[in-house]
Order: structure tokens, then C-alpha cells, then sequence
């Protein structure tokens, strides 16, 4: 049986030429047409082309902040990005599948978790902005030990992993982006392992709160005690002890352990 896609949901919008994006000819208006006819009856969420323009904007914002893109470079990466969407519960990723696809998050939540003794282990979770991927099956091309599952319907811009190293060769300043979003996620990787081997469970729950506020309210109960090592009846217990009127305002420079 054929291995399944990295991304298995639902595309928003056929492969647009980059001329129409940047030009914005008369051909915007038919290629619009032909998207909402396509997805009537689905239920999609962004069912234009100026919808979807507008989502790449954002990531392209976004990746501007870390360095200014040459024209060249944005045009380059107008033609290659594709979206789609991800129903909740799905899973974009399963153990032995290759990470064929680097995604940025454009709306939604998605959860990496492995299987030990039996149970799942979350390790991490991504939400809007976020960049994706599984990262040693991604970077070697070799099936992977991770799953990685959408807690929300998501949204997701992506490339493959040949079109991310052929941005590296054709595009030098590519990779001063690449280096920038390497080192920030290796940060996040050290802080969460850091955490679990030396804080203590109420710690790892401040340290979330301050870090990644939003977690507490977006993920199930059953997944954030995983991510933070503890039980579900702990996690309750130290919730109980934060309430809306006993929450210890603290600082992330007093939690972080910068």
C-alpha cells in the first residue's frame, strides 16, 4: 500500500501562477470563480484568491522580519508554496511516513506526540506563526518515530524538502531565514528539555503560563499533562492552586532559567 501524503486534507486553492499574484490580471477574477465553484458545498474556509493572497502575505510578513526578501525571492516563493487545510483530529504525520513537507501555520494547533509503552507522549505544540516539521525524519529524508496531529482545524502553507534546499542555492539570503528559524526552535528545544530535567512540575506549569499562555486554554487537559510530564490529576491539582485569584504574577525573567 502506498505511503500516504505529508498533507492529506483539503487544498484552498489550485496552483495559481506567480504572474497573477503579483500582476493581478484580469485572470484573478475566473481563477476565483473556478475556486469557489470547486469548494461550494465543502464547508472551506478561505474559498477566493484574494483570501489566499492574503494568507501568504502573512507569512511572507513574517518572514521578512527576519530579513528583508528581495523581489526575486518573493516571486520564487509565490510559485512554489501551496496551502491546505487540516480537519481537527487529523494527523499530518505517522511513525515509519517520511516529513516530506516544511509547513508554517498560518490559523490553528497541532500537537507532536510518540508512542511509549503504549501511551502518548507529547512533546511539543505548535499554533499560528509557528513553523513545522518532524525534524530528524525532515532533515535526513528517512521515515521518522513522530506523529503529528491537528488539535484545531489548521490551516498550512508549505514547500517540500527538495524546494527548500533549491530556495537555498538559487536565494543566498534564504538562508540567514533558515539559520534565524534553526536557531530559535533548537532555543525552544533546549528551554522544554531543560524543564523536564530540572524544574519541578508546578515550575514547568509557571513557565508555561508565561511562555505560552494561550496553551492553557487551547489544549485538552489530557495532552498538556503529557507535554508537561505529570498526570492529569497533578495537572488539575496545580491548576486549582492558579486560579483566576491566586496566580503568582511573576516574570519570565523569574521563571526562565536565562
Amino acid at each position: 500500500m502506498p505511503e500516504r501524503p505529508f498533507f492529506y486534507g483539503h487544498y484552498l486553492h489550485p496552483r495559481i501562477h506567480k504572474t497573477q499574484i503579483l500582476n493581478n490580471t484580469p485572470d484573478l477574477e475566473t481563477n476565483g470563480s473556478r475556486i469557489k465553484n470547486e469548494f461550494s458545498g465543502q464547508n472551506s474556509w478561505h474559498t477566493s484568491l484574494q483570501d489566499y493572497i492574503s494568507l501568504m502575505d502573512s507569512l511572507l510578513h513574517m518572514l521578512n522580519e527576519i530579513y528583508p526578501l528581495s523581489p526575486s525571492l518573493k516571486l520564487h516563493l509565490c510559485s512554489i508554496l501551496e496551502a491546505r487545510k487540516v480537519r481537527r483530529r487529523a494527523h499530518l504525520l505517522k511513525a515509519g511516513q517520511v516529513c516530506r513537507n516544511i509547513c508554517f501555520i498560518e490559523k490553528g494547533l497541532l500537537r507532536c506526540y510518540y508512542i511509549r509503552h503504549g501511551a502518548e507522549v507529547c512533546s511539543w505544540f505548535m499554533k499560528e506563526r509557528d513553523v513545522v516539521i518532524s525534524v530528524d525524519s525532515f532533515f535526513r529524508q528517512q521515515p521518522g518515530y513522530e506523529y503529528i496531529q491537528a488539535l484545531e482545524d489548521t490551516i498550512l502553507h508549505f514547500i517540500s524538502y527538495e524546494q527548500l534546499q533549491q530556495t537555498y542555492q538559487e536565494f543566498p539570503e534564504f538562508n540567514y531565514i533558515g539559520r534565524v528559524l534553526t536557531e530559535r526552535y533548537y532555543s525552544l528545544s533546549e528551554q522544554r528539555l531543560y524543564s523536564l530535567r530540572m524544574q519541578r512540575a508546578i515550575e514547568r506549569y509557571q513557565f508555561m503560563l508565561v511562555n505560552f499562555p494561550d496553551l492553557n486554554g487551547r489544549v485538552p487537559g489530557k495532552h498538556l499533562a503529557s507535554y508537561l510530564g505529570i498526570t492529569s490529576v497533578t495537572l488539575s491539582k496545580i491548576r486549582s492552586k492558579y486560579s483566576k485569584n491566586k496566580i503568582d504574577c511573576m516574570t519570565s525573567n523569574e521563571i526562565s532559567y536565562y
